[in-house]
């Protein structure tokens, strides 16, 4: 009851978390007092929800106008949405970090974590002949010499 279209439902320690996507919203059901919470909001239609530790890393998009999405609450604040991911932290729960598509971009509809993966290296949309990297995550660490140079 009460949700604008929810989205990506998931199991994580005791508790189904989803997105109200229409709202802009990250949410938490308590399965045994069937309590619904608002964890976070963030300025995107929320779409891909995944989950690493403490971390919920949701999918935000920019919302287009048309009959699937036209008159949604997070509609009023058009010019405020993003498209990226937001990382959550669920127990301060308060957004901690935001990537973002500045231009190119304008949907998100999935988000997953790959545990045990290395550092994540994202390029610009031009790959070609640019070789140098947009976001390392975590960043990559000098090499440290073992004699004095």
């Amino acid at each position: 009851d009460g949700l604008c279209m929810p989205h990506s439902p998931r199991l994580h320690d005791g508790h189904l978390w989803y997105l109200n996507s229409g709202r802009g919203e990250l949410n938490c059901l308590d399965l045994e007092s069937r309590q619904s919470t608002v964890v976070e909001t963030v300025p995107g239609y929320t779409r891909g929800l995944s989950i690493a530790g403490q971390f919920a890393f949701v999918g935000m998009s920019q919302i287009r106008e048309t009959n699937v999405f036209g008159g949604l609450p997070i509609g009023q604040q058009r010019d405020e949405l993003r498209c990226g991911t937001a990382v959550i932290d669920l127990n301060s729960k308060q957004a901690v970090a935001w990537f973002e598509f500045e231009q190119g971009v304008e949907e998100v509809f999935a988000v997953e974590v790959l545990p045990h993966s290395g550092p994540t290296v994202l390029h610009s949309p031009n790959l070609e002949g640019d070789d140098k990297e947009l976001w390392v995550i975590p960043p990559l660490k000098q090499p440290v010499s073992a004699s004095p140079p």
